[in-house]
């Protein structure tokens, strides 16, 4: 009975350590990497290796936002049989959806990978990514930046069912007391074919007399109507219309 235990106690199964090709993506492109399996003390079947784009961030639920994790996108590939001691790699690709959050505030993203053996989903490495914006996505936001403001956090609105899956909303305050009405200005950005939607709040601050007031607005930004645009110039227009 004990040497039975001893010899559970000494199985190994099998293991996967991923390695990205650069550690970096882009919103709508790709990333890829290679998959190294090890063998175990025992011969196993491996069904399948499964890789998850996720992100990690604060994720608002019902009106409340709380830390979370969600699959932003996710693959299966082929493994078989792994000998005892064995050694097997899978060379992968993914694409970064449209709709992907970005590496912003305390929004990280992660690659995990997952064994499925037996049925069972197992996890077996993590590794980061840092997704970088679309040239749109950068462009409006830079251009936030340059209106006054300062990236304060970045949470992440899940739509399940919803042709847009994740909002990923960023909100700014201001970086000089010249802004002093101004408590928050919060900027989300819905990717569109060839445009991008651009969902603007300000959120002014009250007086004695008067509470604060919420205004929001909604447009719509062509990617050829972002060159030669003084996007910061922009930005502050509709901020000051909104204020």
């Amino acid at each position: 009975m004990f040497g039975k235990l001893m010899a559970r106690l000494r199985t190994r199964g099998a293991t996967a350590e991923t390695t990205l090709e650069t550690g970096e993506a882009d919103v709508g492109g790709v990333f890829g990497g290679r998959i190294e399996i090890k063998g175990g003390s025992r011969p196993q079947t491996i069904r399948s290796v499964v890789v998850q784009l996720k992100a990690r961030a604060l994720v608002e639920i019902s009106g409340e936002k709380v830390p979370g994790e969600i699959i932003v996108a996710e693959a299966a590939f082929e493994a078989g049989e792994i000998e005892a001691d064995g050694e097997a790699w899978i060379e992968f690709e993914m694409e970064v959806p449209d709709h992907a959050p970005i590496t912003a505030g305390s929004t990280q993203l992660v690659v995990e990978t997952y064994l499925k053996i037996g049925g069972v989903l197992e996890h077996a490495h993590t590794c980061d990514i840092h997704v970088h914006p679309s040239p749109a996505m950068a462009a409006i936001l830079n251009g936030v930046i340059a209106a006054g403001f300062d990236l304060a956090e970045a949470e992440v609105e899940h739509r399940p069912g919803s042709p847009v899956q994740f909002l990923q909303e960023f909100d700014f305050v201001p970086s000089s007391h010249g802004d002093w009405g101004i408590e928050e200005v919060e900027i989300a950005l819905a990717p569109m074919e060839g445009a991008t939607e651009v969902h603007l709040t300000v959120d002014s601050r009250g007086g004695l007399f008067f509470g604060g007031t919420e205004r929001t607005a909604r447009f719509i930004l062509r990617d050829e109507e972002l060159e030669g645009v003084d996007m910061g110039m922009a930005i502050r227009q509709a901020i000051d219309s909104l204020a």
